[in-house]
C-alpha cells in the first residue's frame, strides 16, 4: 500500500498544439532528466487508465465530494501489475492512495478500493490510453506531455491490451507542470519562453463527453 500527501502541491495544465508540444519537449529534455519510471533509458511510456463514475455521472458533473475525488485503475506500458488509486484534491493538498495488484486481480479487486467504489456507487465507464513524456528536475518538479489520447466505453472490471476506441482531444496535447510550493525558476523560464495559457482540462471529462456517456444526464 502506498499513501502520498503533498501539501502546497500545484498541478498546472495547458492544452498545446503538436508543434508547440514538440518545442517544449526539446526545451525540457535539455534541462530535465527522464522519469526513471519510463525504463530503458527513455522518457516516454504508455499509460492506460480505467475510470469510474455513478449511474448519474456525479464525477463528470463534479457534484459535491465527487468533484474532489477520482478513482481509477492505472497500468503502465504492458506491465502485469496495475495500481488501484484514489486521488483527492483540495486547494492546498493533493492526496493519493494507491495499491499495487496483479493484472489478473482486477475483476475480483477487494479491500479498501472496492469498499470505496461500493460506498460511492461507482462502476467502470471508460478507459483512456495515451503516450506520456515525463521529465523531472532536481527539486522534484515534474513536467509531462500526454499525446495520442484514445478512449473507449467499458462496463466491466477488466483491463487487457489497450483499446484504441476513439481519438479524443485530437488537435491538442496536454502539458502539465507539477511542483511543491512556489513555482520553480525553471518553470518560470518555460512560461517566459513559450506563450502558454493555463487550461482546466480533465482527461476523464473530455473522454466522457466525446463518447457521449453523460449526455442524457446533462
Amino acid at each position: 500500500m502506498l499513501f502520498e500527501q503533498r501539501f502546497g502541491a500545484r498541478e498546472i495544465k495547458f492544452l498545446v498544439s503538436p508543434d508547440r508540444a514538440e518545442q517544449v519537449r526539446i526545451w525540457a529534455r535539455s534541462r530535465l532528466a527522464p522519469d526513471p519510471n519510463a525504463g530503458c533509458g527513455g522518457d516516454t511510456y504508455r499509460v492506460t487508465s480505467l475510470y469510474f463514475d455513478t449511474a448519474c455521472f456525479d464525477v463528470f458533473h463534479a457534484h459535491g465530494s465527487y468533484g474532489r475525488a477520482k478513482y481509477r485503475v492505472r497500468r503502465y506500458d504492458d506491465a502485469l501489475t496495475v495500481f488501484v488509486e484514489r486521488k483527492m484534491r483540495t486547494e492546498s493538498l493533493v492526496s493519493k492512495r494507491r495499491a499495487l495488484i496483479g493484472l489478473d486481480e482486477i475483476p475480483g479487486v477487494g479491500g479498501w478500493f472496492r469498499r470505496r467504489l461500493d460506498a460511492r456507487r461507482l462502476q467502470p465507464v471508460c478507459s483512456i490510453t495515451y503516450l506520456r513524456t515525463a521529465l523531472i528536475g532536481r527539486q522534484g518538479e515534474r513536467l509531462t506531455i500526454d499525446d495520442q489520447l484514445f478512449s473507449d466505453r467499458v462496463d466491466a472490471f477488466t483491463m487487457g491490451e489497450p483499446s484504441r476506441g476513439i481519438r479524443i482531444a485530437a488537435a491538442h496535447q496536454i502539458l502539465e507542470l507539477k511542483y511543491l510550493g512556489e513555482m520553480p525558476a525553471l518553470f518560470k523560464e518555460l512560461l517566459e519562453t513559450f506563450p502558454l495559457h493555463r487550461t482546466a482540462v480533465s482527461k476523464y471529462r473530455t473522454a466522457a463527453a466525446e463518447l457521449g456517456l453523460a449526455a442524457k444526464h446533462a
